[in-house]
């Protein structure tokens, strides 16, 4: 339930690591094509891979689309399952005809994209995370915010959003936490699990749950976020299902009929 691992992920970083030339690259560009390289498609919160992969896919379908669509259209395709369908499919043509930017007289080939793509990835990342990059971690631009209605306003989302929360996983995963990629280097979690639950059909009482927040909508209520830091870490908690648990470890609510 709470994995991570991306089979597509590998195959598209294995395809781009081939296009680029080792020769021709400095220090901290190579580390980044190495760990690519090794990469097994897990997005671990302190893996550095998933980093350079999401913002190199980003800058490929960049160079490679908003010629021809427009920034308008270009960002309505990256808010669609589409963009994650055409990626596999550009990457394995070499003849495409998407690899030409329609703005040069020069007739761009698969192999100048992607390692433009790589290089000004790389750069940006440099400059947002630091020049090292073993040190760059998905975590710290993978994030969880669970944001109200009323979180629109700031001074009331202070008190009513629950986290932010630093985390793992990603896209293309079971544990399925979706973002729109951007040239930003922050990826803010748009959609995820409403719930997990492990149902344990042999002993009932024994089956775990969690949510996203807590049980309750009520803001002052204890029971409003105390479940959101497990949730975001993978965590279960009991369900509390017998009679005995119910009237032992937690309060009751008893409604009686009351005289018309």
């Amino acid at each position: 339930m709470m994995d991570e691992t991306s089979l597509p992920a590998v195959d598209n970083a294995a395809i781009m690591v081939a296009l680029l030339d080792p020769s021709s690259l400095s220090d901290n560009q190579m580390k980044a094509r190495d760990i690519l390289e090794s990469w097994s498609g897990a997005f671990e919160g302190e893996s550095p891979a998933p980093v350079i992969y999401t913002r190199w896919i980003y800058n490929i379908l960049e160079k490679a689309m908003k010629d021809e669509l427009g920034q308008e259209r270009f960002d309505l395709l990256l808010s669609t399952d589409l963009r994650k369908r055409t990626l596999p499919l550009l990457l394995q043509n070499d003849s495409s005809v998407w690899w030409d930017d329609v703005n040069t007289t020069a007739m761009e080939t698969r192999q100048q994209i992607v390692e433009a793509a790589f290089l000004e990835g790389v750069a940006s990342l440099e400059a947002d995370l630091g020049r090292n990059a073993d040190k760059w971690e998905w975590r710290d631009v993978h994030t969880l915010n669970h944001g109200h209605a009323l979180g629109v306003v700031p001074l009331l989302g202070k008190l009513f959003n629950v986290g932010t929360f630093k985390v793992s996983s990603g896209e293309e995963v079971i544990n399925n936490w979706g973002y729109k990629i951007t040239p930003e280097n922050k990826y803010e979690i748009t959609f995820g699990p409403s719930t997990r639950r492990v149902v344990d059909f042999s002993d009932v009482e024994n089956s775990e749950t969690i949510l996203p927040t807590g049980q309750s909508g009520v803001f002052s209520s204890r029971h409003y976020d105390d479940q959101a830091k497990m949730y975001a870490e993978g965590e279960f908690r009991k369900m509390i299902i017998s009679k005995e648990e119910l009237t032992t470890n937690g309060k009751l609510l008893l409604l009686l009929p009351g005289n018309q």
